[in-house]
């Protein structure tokens, strides 16, 4: 057994989460009350099941976390399997699609849904090396399609139409 993982930084990571969830709580619970609620549960029910979620789940963590460190020390088997030499992990990929998250809600409003999302999901389909590039386009165009009916046409959501606002307006896709 090859004992390579650092249980402390685990214990860190939980415990940031616990913070996490705790300060969405507080911004939830310190949120102003809107003059008009339209629903039962109101705007901040969301962040406050949220808020708890993480924190449960966080504190769950934690204290396998700590029950493993006083048993069986500080170093734990590592998990996973190791690099194949014909596929190793890559270290670029998860700040990359981080990256391009940013970069897509930015642009998402100004560019529009219809265009950036597929642009978004090729990308990062790419970093994670999936399948084809037929099946990227397929899917980026199929879930961007998709997506916005649902939003758009079922749930009245108005999605950013962006630079195709003049067209999705003249087919009746999008109201000004």
């Amino acid at each position: 057994m090859n004992k390579t993982m650092d249980r402390r930084w685990d214990l860190a990571g939980s415990l940031a989460v616990v913070a996490l969830g705790i300060a969405v709580i507080i911004g939830a619970l310190t949120y102003p009350t809107p003059e008009i609620v339209f629903d039962a549960i109101g705007p901040m029910g969301f962040p406050l099941v949220l808020g708890t979620f993480l924190v449960i789940g966080a504190a769950v963590v934690s204290i396998r976390t700590i029950i493993g460190l006083r048993r069986e020390g500080i170093w734990a088997v590592a998990e996973g399997t190791e690099d194949e030499p014909e596929h190793p992990s890559v270290g670029w990929r998860a700040p990359a699609i981080i990256a391009g998250s940013f970069v897509y809600l930015a642009l998402l409003q100004p560019v529009g849904f219809l265009i950036m999302t597929p642009i978004a999901l090729y990308g990062a389909l790419w970093a994670m090396q999936y399948r084809t590039v037929r099946w990227r386009i397929i899917i980026a165009v199929a879930f961007t399609l998709v997506s916005f009916v649902i939003f758009t046409q079922a749930l009245r959501v108005p999605l950013p139409s962006g630079l195709l606002d003049p067209l999705l307006f003249a087919l009746g896709l999008t109201a000004i």
